[in-house]
């Protein structure tokens, strides 16, 4: 089997067993539509997991395998954290008590990836502004229908093990070192999915198609 076809079939299950998870998150308000999307899920979690090292997906495996057995769900207690910075008195009042505290270097070695992530992120927000605009904003939206991609970052990297952790920063400088931006071929991926040739196009396409409607009054 070609080094590809692993990497595809880690990218899957890592996918199957977050879908579950994710099916299983209980959302305040009820039951969101996105989580009877399995599409739009996979395009999204797979574009972002094959930008990723085999080491670190592996990891990665074996953290969604150990929360599984000790009945956690990291999908939940990521969304669990975004919320210490959405509803930061709704957080400390009703789920702080519950969560698992998060180690000093957990936070500190998250905080050097999301260092490095957040100026990825800007330089691909400057050059492809339309399509990055389809996805998370930078900031809190007003009604707080959308979390920031800081926010969402964090939430996620928090659920990691330090091993894994430690993994994917040594993947990030190493990219880094090479010219390389992670969020940058992540979105290219989402592009990619989505039917486009490659991000220039889906910018170039998006753009052209938004101003036509516009024009057109549609």
């Amino acid at each position: 089997m070609l080094q590809n076809d692993v990497k595809q079939d880690i990218v899957g299950r890592l996918i199957d067993k977050e879908w579950i998870f994710f099916g299983q998150v209980n959302n305040i308000g009820g039951r969101a539509s996105c989580q009877d999307d399995f599409m739009t899920f996979r395009i999204m979690r797979s574009s972002q997991f094959e930008t990723w090292d085999e080491e670190v997906l592996l990891s990665y495996e074996r953290d969604l395998k150990q929360a599984e057995a000790a009945g956690r769900n990291p999908v939940e207690l990521k969304y669990a954290y975004m919320m210490q910075e959405t509803s930061p008195e709704y957080f400390e009042r009703e789920l702080a008590p519950f969560l698992p505290v998060i180690e000093e270097e957990t936070k500190r070695i998250a905080e050097q990836i999301i260092e490095y992530e957040m100026a990825w992120y800007h330089k691909v927000r400057e050059k492809y502004p339309y399509f990055t605009g389809l996805g998370r904003p930078e900031q809190e939206s007003e009604d707080g229908r959308m979390t920031s991609v800081f926010v969402y970052l964090r939430g996620e990297l928090y659920t990691y093990s330090t091993e894994t952790l430690n993994r994917y920063l040594e993947m990030v400088k190493k990219k880094e070192k090479a010219g390389s931006n992670l969020i940058r071929e992540t979105f290219e991926n989402t592009a990619k999915k989505y039917g486009y040739r490659d991000l220039d196009t889906a910018e170039r396409e998006g753009v052209h198609s938004a101003s036509k409607i516009a024009a057109e009054g549609i």
